[in-house]
């Protein structure tokens, strides 16, 4: 008996989502942050502080998890980790961006075709087109509004507040990014959460996320969640 409940443990545990949550580079309210992961039946969340040169893509030979939340602002990158990143979303392990990892990487311009978008920590030229610097304002509070009622990660959900969070301004957006959050907050820009193709991966970018009063309000969770579901293929379509 005792070895069929352990075999029976080991099941249910295998079929858990397991989720990397990555770190680093940006100060944020652990405890708030990492209790959204947590106690839910279905995910099996693990946490990986990254020092600036995310250590997570050195060796992928043994990669065990099916979704990735970057919720960091590293911007160092070897060669070698931006193919291990390229070769996990061939695997299709799917990646949820949230806000300030936007501006992840400012030097490896191949990081917006991964999240769909990019934002600027200075004026920048990509591709012979120049960039202004991205702004942000902290203690903002704004409305939400569902943009895509029919996408999995948003169905069923109504426009809803955010409070005192950090909107950006003038970042830019993938044209086959799918726009399903805007806002009409005047310092920022529309556009706030979109899903984006990117190899055989789902991606998921969402602005808001800069503090506790976010983390803990219950449509943002439901977003993050569902969004988590969504990039690793088990939220239904």
């Amino acid at each position: 008996m005792a070895l069929a409940t352990s075999v029976a443990l080991s099941a249910e545990e295998a079929r858990k989502i397991k989720v990397l949550i990555v770190t680093g580079g940006h100060g944020f309210d652990q405890k708030a942050f990492l209790g959204m992961f947590e106690g839910q039946d279905d995910l099996a969340p693990a946490h990986a502080p990254q020092k600036d040169h995310c250590e997570f893509l050195e060796d992928i030979s043994n990669w065990p998890y099916d979704a990735i939340v970057q919720y960091h602002l590293a911007q160092n990158i070897s060669e070698k980790r931006r193919a291990n990143f390229f070769a996990l979303m061939d695997k299709g392990v799917g990646i949820l961006t949230l806000h300030h990892a936007l501006s992840a990487f400012q030097g490896w311009a191949d990081y917006r075709t991964i999240i769909g978008g990019r934002s600027y920590l200075r004026p920048t030229e990509e591709g012979g087109v120049k960039y202004p610097q991205t702004t942000d304002r902290g203690g903002v509070s704004y409305t939400a509004h569902i943009a895509d009622p029919d996408h999995p990660i948003a169905r069923g959900l109504k426009d809803f507040a955010i409070e005192k969070d950090e909107p950006y301004l003038r970042y830019v957006i993938n044209p086959a990014s799918h726009v399903i959050l805007t806002t009409d907050c005047p310092v920022s820009d529309k556009a706030i959460g979109w899903v984006h193709p990117c190899r055989k991966a789902r991606t998921v970018y969402l602005q808001p996320g800069h503090g506790g009063a976010t983390f803990q309000n219950p449509p943002y969770r439901t977003l993050i969640l569902r969004a988590i579901r969504w990039v690793a293929g088990r939220l239904p379509e």
